[in-house]
């Protein structure tokens, strides 16, 4: 097993690719929109895309094998923006081939990508109308490049709540496109509620005695906003109506504020909504000028000469809102115990409570610094020798959080003079730059305290869990996936499971044939250049459609909405030890392919509880067996059905080679990289362990306890109660259709 040292190395690797092809994409896009782009400059951005697949695959195949969802899908969207930038710079290149001079720049513009604009959401609030309107009629409804079918999808996605009520039955056709929008404007365009709705919100701003540059801005927002809606719905803003606006604002207003507003009127003219708002803007910025660190927090510091690090906490660091630096600092304690890793550093200014006097100082950020200081609260008693001296905390017998260390490197270039001592039990002072520090002992009452070293019994907890037999009821996940699975879920006749997907109620998608077409002519690229990469690719391909886990359908099938085409990608594996390809550890399906309306597959699809147990329990029990076993379940996934009216939801587009015509498929089974995969799987192999308990009740209880995943992990005392076990968990998964290879065990027969 990796070691966690080497497991962190590879993970950074990782990360640091994805940023890499992050910067990459933005460097294509930015080369496409230049109006001066070069083919040869195209054509190194090619060269690149390759060594950047190499790296991205080399980097993930060094990862841990139980990479996690998290890992898959930032790996899959890597993949989809590599083949995004492969598919544009193919689109700029055919285009130089095609045209020159004029008519080729301005077809580099129509290629360019734009950037991804999220679309305005509307619930039906009266308020938030206008805004609504003006920008779903610039950005969809006049935009010609989208069609009639892609312009309403997007309005059922925009709408929601009561709005989406009122255009809920309609079909996704065309001609309904003006239906819907011309009913949603009728029911909020009423002009007179919305221009009173205005007038209220212009009068009714809470902000009094406005003297911050916050409260300030406030005010001129909430007036520019009300008098721009106004203006939207045909109002004209007179000479009276500016008056009005402008006395209720000043009425808001500090009265030095107020007082410098009247001295810029001029006695023969009345002033303009315009002045107003510059005066305002200008009173609002000179503020913000002039508070400077008047709204800074304050905090209490501690100092430690012998510390080598200056400590911050996160929770200052929020506060004050500051640009961290990324570093990592191991930090540790007394007697070498490792207290935390730091990934952050920032600099802080820090000022005395009675001075101006400033200090900088690069702090580590911690998620705490240390225990409340002091760590018992006392009477000041008023100690006589701290007399008349300017203490940096006053409040020294308050114990408060300590959200500031200062370590050596500044400690000593604030000490100042000498220390001043008192009496047995009282604290001594240490003048310093920041006031006088208190140090030492003093007498108080014994501390009673208790210690609970929770996390102890938590492990103690734990463990003896292990043994505990879980609850399987469905109705244990009060859950809308799971309440989805319990509803569908059937088994044909030869003892398979059938499943539906488990849709969001909110699932209107896109057009997506269109890009998962242009995904597959990158892919046939990747084709010409490694033989062996296709040979594999087409063995799996072959063998997914001859053992029935997708289907050919016809091109009429387009017609019919809702659908969704998946691209998909290759995921490299050279040391698989079950693919018989030598260098393809299969085929991943990209559900979180962003379709025209913006949303993805994932995105309509709920994922479900987390189901598996932690992997550590599962090791601590096989260990505990004489004769222990493992194996693990044949294409698990791909051995539940999805039902016939959702396969329309997993279409791919192939063919085996260039010359041949498209054909579209569907997947007939759970699909590797759709969000919901693994509650279904783990789902529906707890539904036959309930189903098949009467039939087979050790075996059930075995699965139950001992599958991780797609992982038999068990054992028992003896050489022949380990062999009945396997033969009755062989029948029970065998009777919903699993199959269990790649056997071992520690005993040699």
């Amino acid at each position: 097993m990796a070691s966690k040292a080497k497991i962190l190395k590879s993970i950074q690797h990782f990360d640091n690719v994805g940023k890499e092809i992050d910067r990459f994409e933005e460097r294509i896009r930015d080369a496409i929109a230049e109006p001066d782009c070069s083919a040869a400059l195209i054509d190194v951005l090619k060269s690149k895309i390759e060594k950047y697949e190499k790296k991205l695959e080399e980097t993930f195949s060094e990862l841990n094998i139980d990479v996690g969802d998290e890992k898959w899908e930032k790996y899959l969207d890597m993949q989809d923006s590599l083949l995004n930038c492969s598919v544009s710079l193919e689109k700029v290149t055919h285009t130089f081939k095609k045209e020159t001079g004029k008519e080729n720049l301005e077809n580099k513009n129509l290629v360019a990508k734009m950037p991804k604009l999220e679309l305005p959401q509307f619930h039906g609030e009266m308020e938030y109308w206008i805004t609504f309107k003006e920008l779903f009629q610039a950005t969809v409804i006049d935009n010609s490049d989208l069609t009639e079918i892609d312009k309403l999808q997007y309005l059922f996605a925009s709408v929601k709540g009561n709005a989406a009520k009122l255009i809920r039955g309609f079909a996704i056709k065309k001609e309904n496109l003006k239906n819907c929008w011309e009913l949603i404007c009728e029911r909020y365009e009423n002009k007179n509620q919305l221009a009173n709705f205005q007038i209220n919100k212009l009068f009714s701003i809470r902000t009094n005695k406005a003297n911050s540059a916050k409260q300030l801005f406030e005010i001129l927002d909430n007036c520019n906003e009300s008098v721009r809606n106004l203006t939207v719905l045909g109002l004209e803003i007179n000479q009276l109506s500016e008056l009005i606006i402008i006395n209720h604002c000043t009425s808001k207003l500090h009265e030095e504020i107020a007082h410098r507003w009247e001295l810029t009127l001029k006695p023969d003219t009345y002033p303009t909504l315009q002045a107003f708002r510059m005066f305002i803007e200008s009173e609002a910025r000179a503020l913000g000028l002039l508070s400077g660190n008047a709204d800074a927090p304050k905090s209490k510091l501690g100092t430690n000469n012998a510390s080598q690090l200056s400590l911050i906490s996160g929770r200052l660091k929020e506060k004050l809102d500051i640009p961290v630096k990324s570093e990592k600092h191991k930090i540790s304690g007394i007697n070498g115990v490792n207290a935390e890793t730091s990934l952050h550093s920032c600099t802080i200014e820090f000022t005395p409570h009675f001075s101006s006097l400033k200090f900088n100082l690069e702090a580590i950020v911690v998620n705490k610094v240390t225990s409340p200081l002091p760590n018992f609260q006392f009477k000041n008693r008023q100690f006589p020798h701290l007399k008349n001296l300017k203490l940096a905390d006053p409040n020294f017998h308050i114990s408060k959080p300590i959200d500031v260390l200062l370590g050596a490197e500044i400690y000593a270039d604030l000490l100042e003079g000498m220390p001043i001592f008192g009496p047995a039990g009282t604290p001594t002072a240490i003048p310093t730059k920041l006031g006088y520090i208190l140090s030492g002992k003093i007498y108080a009452p014994p501390l009673k305290e208790s210690i609970v070293n929770s996390s102890l019994n938590d492990q103690l907890s734990e463990f003896w869990k292990l043994e505990e037999v879980p609850k399987t009821n469905a109705k244990i996940y009060p859950d809308p996936c799971e309440e989805s699975f319990s509803k569908s879920v059937k088994r044909n006749n030869e003892g398979r499971y059938i499943v539906n997907l488990p849709f969001k109620e909110n699932n209107t998608l896109g057009e997506s044939k269109e890009k998962a077409v242009q995904l597959l002519y990158a892919l046939e690229n990747k084709f010409h250049k490694n033989k062996q990469f296709k040979d594999n690719f087409l063995n799996f391909m072959n063998e997914y459609l001859a053992l029935g886990h997708m289907r050919e359908i016809s091109q009429n099938c387009d017609d019919e909405t809702p659908n969704c085409y998946i691209p998909y990608h290759m995921v490299i594996n050279e040391k698989s030890t079950t693919t018989k390809c030598l260098s393809l550890s299969r085929v991943v399906f990209n559900a979180s392919s962003k379709t025209k309306n913006g949303k993805s597959l994932n995105d309509v699809l709920m994922t479900g509880p987390k189901l598996q147990t932690e992997i550590f329990n599962h090791l601590i029990k096989f260990r505990s067996h004489r004769v222990a076993f493992a194996a693990d379940i044949e294409k698990m996934y791909r051995q539940i059905l999805i039902s016939d009216e959702d396969c329309k939801y997993q279409r791919i587009v192939w063919r085996a080679t260039p010359s041949d015509s498209l054909k579209s498929f569907e997947l007939q089974t759970i699909t590797y990289g759709t969000s919901c995969a693994p509650f279904l799987a783990l789902r529906t192999l707890q539904q036959l362990y309930q189903d098949e308990e009467q039939n087979f009740p050790l075996a059930a209880k075995i699965a139950r306890e001992n599958i991780y995943i797609d992982d038999l992990l068990s054992g028992a005392d003896t050489e022949v109660e380990a062999k009945s076990i396997i033969i009755e968990i062989q029948n029970l998964l065998k009777s919903g259709g699993f199959i269990l290879r790649k056997w071992s065990s520690s005993h040699p027969k």
